[in-house]
């Protein structure tokens, strides 16, 4: 019985790999055909894509440390009312 499950298990395995594998080459291959496709035009919309994306991150981060800031001085104030 034990050989069962490990074979059953070892199934599963190779069932997900290979599932895996065929949506990684469907993407694959979506990809080359829009690229042959529309070319110059995918790859700019691409390029503006990654940048609007960097200013996103970049108020993201800043919006983070800008909220580290302030609870920090929070706590600092609240430390220094418990102390004093």
């Amino acid at each position: 019985m034990n050989t069962l499950m490990i074979g059953i298990d070892m199934l599963g395995e190779i069932l997900s790999a290979f599932i895996i594998g065929l949506i990684i080459t469907g993407l694959a291959a979506l990809v080359v055909y829009l690229i042959y496709r529309y070319g110059v035009y995918l790859l700019i919309g691409a390029l503006a894509l990654i940048v609007f994306l960097g200013k996103v991150a970049e108020k993201i981060i800043a919006l983070l440390v800008k909220i580290t800031k302030k609870s920090g001085k929070m706590a600092l104030r609240l430390e220094e009312k418990i102390a004093g």
